[in-house]
């Protein structure tokens, strides 16, 4: 990424191209980008991971449930 950094302008670039090192780095490890879309998978859905018979954890109550008595 240093070099298409460096052909943007470098330090005086409008653009941070070092941002993307992570999602690139998915890419070339995982083979999966998080900025990707793909039909295929469908809704991609993010879980929380706990041990076997743990319970579920109490809902959070947002703040303006909580400002206005909700």
């Amino acid at each position: 990424m240093g070099a298409d950094q460096a052909e943007e302008g470098g330090d005086e670039a409008d653009v941070d191209l070092v941002f993307d090192v992570p999602q690139a780095m998915s890419g070339a490890i995982c083979g999966w980008r998080p900025d990707m879309d793909n039909e295929d998978w469908g809704e991609i859905a993010f879980t929380r991971l706990r041990r076997i018979g743990e319970p579920d954890p109490p809902a959070k109550r947002s703040w303006l449930a909580k400002l206005f008595g909700g």
